[in-house]
């Protein structure tokens, strides 16, 4: 069977990101006693409010952010190896799971028929939503001597991760239409980043 034309999914612009913040609100219960232990009680808590304030302010409470900003991360590869084992590979499955061929047989879709066929191309989608955090690690970022700043590469890497988490839902949704606007994003911001932050490599033919 013979390919002669394929598809090609149509780059559209990369949106906004955008990030929220969830407050926990916290409460308690007050026991009907006696007016001056309830007083007593008042006063005591806003002391320990107070001091808890203050303990907060000067250690810091957000403790999950202060772990994680403080946990060691230890390289593996570097952006070669970065984008030829996980990221090109993800995209490639994506890009070939979405559209259509057409063979002197006919038109031949392109999405997959089988749950495993969806389950090969949800792994790939995760990959790309990963590798945008992963693009984000001290030693995948640009290097400050080549006068680009890392302004546009946080924006690229963050609207890669925004990408892969839409690859996913479509792909949870079986959905080969959306799937195919996906790979037309994912184009986009991949391209994007090159153009900016991509060098020749002097040993490449």
């Amino acid at each position: 069977m013979q390919r002669l034309c394929q598809r090609v999914a149509v780059p559209q612009a990369v949106d906004c990101i955008h990030s929220c913040a969830f407050r926990n609100p916290c409460g308690g219960k007050k026991r009907q006693q006696a007016v001056d232990f309830a007083n007593a009680a008042r006063r005591w808590s806003r002391r320990l409010i107070a001091i808890a304030v203050g303990v907060c302010t000067l250690g810091g409470c957000d403790r999950g952010a202060g772990d994680a900003a403080s946990v060691p991360a230890q390289p593996v590869g570097d952006m070669h190896d970065t984008m030829t084992w996980l990221l090109d590979p993800a995209a490639d499955v994506i890009w070939g799971s979405a559209g259509f061929v057409l063979t002197e047989d006919g038109e031949m879709p392109l999405a997959p028929t089988t749950d495993d066929g969806w389950a090969r191309v949800r792994h790939s989608a995760v990959v790309v939503a990963e590798g945008g955090n992963l693009l984000l690690l001290p030693h995948l970022l640009p290097d400050p001597a080549d006068g680009v700043g890392t302004d546009a590469w946080v924006e690229f890497s963050q609207g890669m991760t925004r990408i892969g988490m839409e690859a996913i839902a479509a792909v949870d949704a079986k959905d080969a239409d959306a799937l195919f606007e996906v790979g037309g994003h994912l184009y986009n911001v991949c391209l994007a980043c090159h153009q900016v932050y991509a060098r020749d490599d002097p040993g490449d033919a």
